[in-house]
């Protein structure tokens, strides 16, 4: 059994998206392997409890097809202002998903990602903050911010 497959099995198979969309934000998948698994955290049935922190959607998946290590992407939708904090604790939520559903021994990428629209100067230094690290088996890591319409490759390319 692949890694994807076993995370599709732990996984209700009404919360898979083939695209990443949250109100009036959303990104591209254009680039990425046809083999991924996007799961809309949102939707009923998800990991996380309705009532938890998360984030909007988990992505697990490669570049290419012929790319051998899949990359573990929480990713938060903005279409407004965020908080840095709040994000970071719903990507950290995301992660945790990630940890529970990807096989143990499963060597991935990682990188948490917010799209939004326009950030203030202030809020993209606080993303960058070292206190807003997410933590995902080990690996402690910044957050990642992409404008809402971006690919996911943009980040996914230049870690």
């Amino acid at each position: 059994m692949t890694m994807m497959e076993s995370v599709r099995g732990k996984v209700d198979a009404q919360c898979l998206r083939k695209q990443c969309r949250a109100g009036k934000c959303s990104i591209s998948l254009k680039g990425v392997s046809r083999q991924f698994v996007l799961i809309h955290m949102d939707s009923p049935g998800s990991p996380p409890s309705q009532h938890e922190t998360r984030c909007d959607y988990l992505f697990i998946g490669s570049l290419d097809d012929t790319d051998g290590s899949p990359w573990t992407v929480p990713i938060e939708l903005k279409s407004g202002g965020i908080s840095a904090s709040d994000v970071a604790k719903q990507l950290q939520a995301g992660a945790d998903v990630a940890d529970q559903i990807i096989p143990h021994g499963a060597i991935t990428k990682f990188t948490p990602v917010v799209a939004s629209g326009r950030l203030s100067k202030i809020e993209q230094r606080r993303l960058r903050n070292t206190s807003n690290k997410v933590r995902f088996r080990g690996r402690s890591e910044i957050i990642q911010r992409i404008r809402c319409g971006d690919p996911l490759t943009r980040v996914l390319t230049n870690p």
